[in-house]
């Protein structure tokens, strides 16, 4: 489950009200684990922001990389690959 930008804002206001973490996973219906994780990234970095990488990796075609006329990257989409299992 994906929790929005309000949800997470309101976890980190119950905490810092004093509540506890078993409470505002019942109060909101989210798992205990995932208002334990979202406290302690923001504990952490300070913010709420996901961390770089997360989630699905996107599905792309294999990409054939040209020069263009300006020297800058052209990029052609052939067969399907995994972007990260793409060398440049």
């Amino acid at each position: 489950m994906t929790l929005t930008e309000v949800q997470k804002f309101e976890i980190i206001s119950k905490y810092n009200n004093n509540w506890c973490i078993t409470k505002i996973a019942k109060n909101m219906k989210i798992n205990r684990n995932t208002v334990s994780m979202w406290i302690n990234r923001y504990k952490l970095t300070g913010n709420l922001d996901r961390k770089r990488g997360s989630g699905m990796t996107t599905k792309i075609k294999h990409i054939k990389k040209q020069k263009t006329e300006n020297n800058e990257p052209k990029i052609e989409c052939i067969g399907d690959q995994n972007i990260e299992n793409i060398e440049g």
